[in-house]
């Protein structure tokens, strides 16, 4: 059993426990993707007309232990009917990761990243395009560096790197995921 929770405008609405239901709930995870989850919300939800795209968020729980299965927000709710006539909304949510889609990089000239004592060049490399991302979103939409252990030699001094007015989540693929290896996540 899944807890799926909205917040709408800062208020907690559950939306699937024992007593409120959702149907055709649909987690979707692959590897360097933003992850997704879809639902269908009946009219008799109290969430069916408060949810607002991009602002609403959303997060599904496992009762028996806690873990969370998937955090994020809404990107659409379309009205549909489902195959007993019944009117629905067809809910589809973007993890986390999509909040570095809002957020362009500034124009920073190649340069060499040699890390420091704490981190390597990579590692360096990616907290300046986080520290770029964070300053430019909500604070609910900060984004943090986590490990980085791409284990080859190219990754842990002398990354040669710039930006240049890429999406942050493009920029991740192409000049990190697509040069080193490895998957974000």
């Amino acid at each position: 059993m899944y807890l799926v929770t909205l917040r709408i405008e800062g208020v907690p609405v559950i939306v699937h426990s024992t007593f409120e239901r959702i149907a055709d709930a649909k987690i979707v995870k692959e590897r360097n993707a933003i992850p997704s989850f879809e639902f269908t919300l009946y009219p008799d939800s109290r969430a069916y007309d408060a949810i607002t795209l991009y602002t609403t968020t959303v997060t599904c729980q496992r009762m028996t232990d806690g873990l969370m299965e998937f955090e994020g927000r809404v990107i659409s709710a379309v009205p549909s009917m489902d195959s007993d006539g019944s009117v629905c909304k067809v809910v589809t949510c973007e993890g986390l990761e999509g909040y570095l889609c809002d957020s362009e990089q500034p124009y920073t000239e190649e340069r060499t990243w040699e890390g420091d004592t704490e981190r390597t060049g990579l590692q360096e490399f990616v907290d300046y395009v986080l520290e770029n991302h964070n300053a430019r979103v909500e604070p609910e939409k900060r984004v943090y560096r986590g490990t980085v252990d791409v284990p080859t030699f190219k990754t842990t001094d002398n990354v040669t790197k710039g930006t240049n007015f890429e999406r942050t989540l493009d920029l991740f693929q192409e000049k990190i995921v697509n040069v080193f290896g490895g998957e974000w996540r």
